[in-house]
């Protein structure tokens, strides 16, 4: 994952090239973007960091759920949180559930291509721009 987050960010801009038909290849995607690679992956990470929270928000509630039995806990409150975990989980197999999720997906494809577009802006559009 991590090598995906400081690597992919700065390969990415050739597909907006791509895209306007500009000649960018990934070494020169590379060479534009060096010294930027941390930059690049922290802004990536806070876009993907909403889908990844919710993606990861019923697993995260299973393995809290399962920590109480270890943990020193009575059974009324293990009783308590099972039952509450079984409201969770048939939560999670709604169609509500799968509108929010389905519905935070396009907020996080709206970040990324934001961020995508900004970023090739910044780093490609200043070397193919006509003098004035």
């Amino acid at each position: 994952m991590a090598i995906v987050l400081l690597l992919l960010p700065r390969l990415a801009l050739v597909l907006p090239a791509v895209a306007l038909g500009e000649p960018l290849s990934l070494r020169h995607a590379w060479r534009i973007t060096r010294a930027n690679t941390l930059r690049l992956g922290l802004a990536t990470f806070l876009c993907v960091l909403p889908a990844l929270s919710v993606a990861l928000l019923v697993p995260f509630l299973k393995l809290l759920v399962t920590a109480l039995w270890w943990l020193d806990f009575s059974w009324p409150q293990i009783l308590a949180l099972s039952w509450a975990w079984m409201s969770v989980r048939e939560l999670s197999q709604t169609l509500a559930y799968a509108v929010f999720v389905a519905l935070a997906y396009v907020c996080l494809s709206i970040f990324g291509i934001t961020l995508l577009s900004l970023t090739y802006q910044f780093f490609v559009a200043p070397d193919y721009a006509s003098p004035p």
